[in-house]
């Protein structure tokens, strides 16, 4: 089953959950994503912020994910991820 961007949803109450919660939420998020397939596209920096096109441009040039600075921080990797 594929699941296009425009075909889907996204429920954000990250302010009200706890850290366990959101926790939770995000590992299910991420098998659910992983059991059905999904895949994304450059235009998702629309609704996320994260530059897929550009990093996926660094990686297929050899770059790894540790190489990439982060474009918030300019301190950190792209592979730092913050958890708020």
């Amino acid at each position: 089953m594929r699941v296009h961007t425009r075909d889907s949803i996204t429920v954000a109450p990250a302010q009200t959950l706890t850290y366990r919660e959101y926790q939770r939420l995000r590992d299910y998020s991420i098998d659910i994503i992983i059991e059905i397939g999904v895949e994304c596209g450059a235009l998702a920096f629309k609704a996320t912020g994260f530059p897929i096109a550009k990093m996926a441009a660094k990686l297929s040039v050899g770059y790894s994910l540790d190489q990439i600075p982060n474009d918030i921080t300019k301190k950190t990797a792209t592979s730092f991820v913050i958890m708020w």
